[in-house]
């Protein structure tokens, strides 16, 4: 499954990190950009994107981000959500 992570702190750096270890696909994105969450993304084999691609071909789009931030998301992040993907 192609799973997108978005927010890399404890909640979602453990999300992904285990979804990589199942055998996922995972992409993951943050704040700080590609080079924000490359890091972690070579540790687990994961693919570093920025905001505007992390919903690109995803089945499953996770949000774990502080309550407060997802007001300031930018709405490019689910313009290229395909229809049949979840998002939690």
């Amino acid at each position: 499954m192609k799973i997108s992570v978005l927010g890399t702190g404890a909640i979602g750096g453990t999300i992904t990190k285990k979804l990589a270890k199942a055998g996922h696909k995972v992409s993951i994105a943050n704040s700080r950009g590609i080079e924000g969450a490359q890091k972690l993304a070579k540790e687990i084999g994961a693919e570093a994107m920025d905001y505007e691609t992390i919903s690109k071909n995803a089945d499953v789009l996770i949000i774990s981000i502080p309550f407060g931030a997802v007001p300031k998301l930018p709405k490019i992040i689910f313009n290229d959500l395909p229809k049949s993907s979840i998002n939690f």
